[in-house]
């Protein structure tokens, strides 16, 4: 029987220096050549990272995999389906803290992870509208959209940009024990002039079609959004991404972000970080 893995909790180090850290995909044996790494799931969204054996992983493997699980999942209003083969380097398992210097913490993992090399393959969909990308070992990445047109692609004014990650924290169902507390996150890399109400309504637009209470979006002209280490990430489909910007180089960059949260009292927030209108790069 496969078994749902949630966000697990753990206290690491010294007590004068205890962090946070978040085991975002473990993993449990399902069949003998498949593993699920990573299962939250909710009736109208779901994120699912599946391992399954080396010598069955490849492109076309991977294509008729997220056919069967969009097939499967009409249902639902947001996929992330993720495959990797069943091997060191695709399964490791990424930490994120809540308070430790950014850019160290997330550049000590992007750097491991970036040294392997191993073929990967994640569909996202919103709404039906479903894109395969595919990276094979040598980092070489194509793009196909399995089902209406691709979601990632945006454009908000004079903005035009790629969803390059979708991401979730919080509980994503309700128990006996925790409320829902489902929070959507959206990475945006593109270019061009965003006026901050136009931004704060496509966020709000965004909420409203996955039926959530909260999500955001962040607006980079480059794909290192290297200040999210609660939940990080690495721009492992980015093909032509080159190397990360130094410390320095990151700081004087721009990261803009919008949000909204609904709160049980019919009161809510929608706003961006700026004012007015802002220019990427």
């Amino acid at each position: 029987m496969i078994r749902s893995q949630t966000q697990s909790m753990h206290r690491i180090g010294p007590a004068s220096a205890m962090f946070s850290v978040m085991v975002l995909f473990g993993g449990v044996p399902s069949i003998a050549s498949e593993r699920t790494l990573e299962d939250q799931s909710s009736p109208t969204i779901v994120f699912r990272k599946i391992a399954i054996s080396g010598e069955q992983f490849d492109e076309q493997t991977v294509i008729h995999r997220c056919r069967e699980f969009l097939a499967a999942n009409k249902e639902k209003k947001l996929i992330r389906y993720t495959l990797v083969p069943d091997e060191k380097g695709a399964t490791i398992a990424w930490t994120g803290c809540d308070h430790c210097k950014a850019y160290p913490f997330w550049r000590t993992q992007y750097d491991a992870i970036a040294k392997e090399s191993f073929s990967t393959g994640e569909m996202v969909a919103f709404n039906g509208n479903a894109v395969l990308r595919y990276r094979d070992r040598n980092g070489m990445v194509t793009e196909m959209v399995l089902q209406g047109t691709n979601p990632r692609l945006i454009s908000i004014g004079g903005f035009r940009g790629t969803i390059v990650h979708v991401g979730m924290s919080g509980n994503i169902v309700a128990t006996n024990l925790r409320p829902m507390t489902l929070v959507l996150h959206l990475y945006v890399v593109g270019d061009g002039e965003i006026n901050a109400d136009a931004g704060a309504d496509y966020i709000a637009n965004f909420n409203r079609q996955m039926g959530v209470n909260f999500s955001s979006v962040d607006f980079r002209s480059d794909p290192w959004f290297i200040n999210e280490i609660w939940r990080p990430w690495f721009p492992l489909f980015e093909e032509h991404r080159g190397n990360p910007p130094d410390e320095q180089m990151f700081d004087a960059s721009k990261n803009l972000n919008c949000f909204i949260i609904l709160r049980p009292d019919g009161t809510k927030t929608n706003q961006c970080s700026w004012k007015d209108a802002e220019r990427l790069p």
